[in-house]
């Protein structure tokens, strides 16, 4: 029988060879689009098998499935734990946007990956967005409502608040990533905070 030791070794090395196809796929799919995605130089790029990927993921789309979900999964992780200690609304998801544009200045192939058009499983991709990603902007749901209980944010909509944040959000990331400047994409958060908290905020 193999030691309880044995098997989390095996376990880690499995993880960690998941984590490096997932890495190169990221960087080809970021690259290439789905579709000119070639899984041999993706298998190439990790230093593994092409029989290695499919052990793994069972099929192209599944692999690309794979990314959108770890970044995600990161991404969700990555702004829960910088605002965990924060008690503040406007405090808090002030930090949480800060924290988005940090992490996709981090992961700008990431990004690349997330909005690319695929036809024929875009809804799956969606599906895995709104899932994974949904807690968060319910988070910021929350928060509004605490800053209405508290005097500090107007009686509004709080989920088409939320959801407005996020897209003027998304829309600035969009123009870093295709700008012909290189510029620290948190640059852009005074102009983000600007606009959306004027329009919440109650005027002192």
């Amino acid at each position: 029988m193999k030691s309880q030791v044995s098997i989390r070794k095996k376990e880690s090395k499995r993880e960690e060879k998941k984590e490096q196809i997932l890495q190169s796929a990221m960087t080809i799919f970021s690259r290439d689009g789905y579709y000119k995605a070639d899984v041999e130089e993706i298998a190439a790029l990790a230093q593994v098998g092409k029989g290695t990927i499919y052990r793994h993921f069972e099929s192209k789309k599944g692999l690309f499935l794979g990314v959108v979900e770890w970044g995600i999964k990161i991404m969700k992780n990555t702004i829960m734990e910088a605002i965990e200690d924060i008690d503040s609304p406007i405090k808090k998801t002030t930090h949480a946007i800060k924290t988005y544009l940090e992490f996709f200045e981090r992961h700008r192939n990431f990004y690349r990956v997330l909005i690319q058009e695929i036809t024929g499983f875009r809804e799956e991709v969606e599906r895995i967005f709104r899932k994974k990603y949904l807690p968060h902007i319910c988070l910021i749901e929350e928060e509004l409502k605490r800053g209405i209980e508290i005097g500090v944010i107007k009686d509004i909509n709080t989920s088409t608040a939320a959801y407005a944040l996020i897209g003027l959000t998304n829309s600035i990331i969009y123009k870093w990533l295709i700008s012909d400047k290189e510029y620290p994409l948190n640059n852009e958060l005074d102009i983000i905070l600007e606009i959306w908290l004027r329009g919440v905020m109650v005027k002192e």
